[in-house]
Parts: C-alpha cells; sequence; structure tokens
C-alpha cells in the first residue's frame, strides 16, 4: 500500500463535493468523482489526479448531469439525490453478445 498526500490546489479544481476514490486507470491515475448527482442539472465531471506529476485532469460527462429532460424521464429531479458509482477499466459491448458459431 502506498501513502499519497494530494495538494489543496486539487481540491479547488474538484469544488466541495464529497467525492470517491474509485481506483486507478492504466497510466495510474487516481479516479475521483463525486458521490451523487446534484439536485439541479449542471455539468458532471471525473477527475483524475496524477501522483507522479501531481496534475489533474477533468473529463466532462455529457447527456446525465447536464441533461434536464434526461433527468426527469428517470425520476432524478423530484428525488433527494441520485448516487454515482464508478467502475475503472469497465467496458460495456455488444460483441459479447455475439454468437460464437457465426
Amino acid at each position: 500500500s502506498h501513502i499519497c498526500v494530494i495538494p489543496l490546489s486539487v481540491w479547488d479544481v474538484v469544488g466541495c463535493s464529497r467525492m470517491s476514490f474509485s481506483g486507478t486507470n492504466k497510466a495510474g491515475e487516481l479516479i475521483m468523482a463525486p458521490t451523487m448527482l446534484s439536485r439541479h442539472a449542471q455539468p458532471f465531471y471525473i477527475f483524475y489526479y496524477n501522483v507522479e506529476t501531481k496534475n489533474i485532469r477533468r473529463v466532462r460527462l455529457l447527456g446525465i448531469g447536464d441533461d434536464q429532460a434526461f433527468r426527469c424521464s428517470y425520476g432524478f429531479v423530484d428525488k433527494g439525490g441520485c448516487y454515482v458509482l464508478i467502475s475503472p477499466q469497465h467496458i460495456e459491448s455488444i460483441a459479447f453478445f455475439k454468437n460464437p458459431t457465426t
């Protein structure tokens, strides 16, 4: 196990949201994401922190956090919040359903 000290400047970029540390990606970056969608439509970001270079990058996910129609369709607006779970290295593909005999 390793101890990683994340500089306060990283939290300035992330904001004051409650964040989960979901693991690392293939590049060894720490993956951080808010634990819940906000009550109001606004951009949703996942953050990647490189422990070697001490750089952080922010990736905006379109279509969930900032799409009011999507949020209304799935009831995110009326509820207190929607929990977010991140699975590093997870890829979904319909190729899984391909018939191996064809």
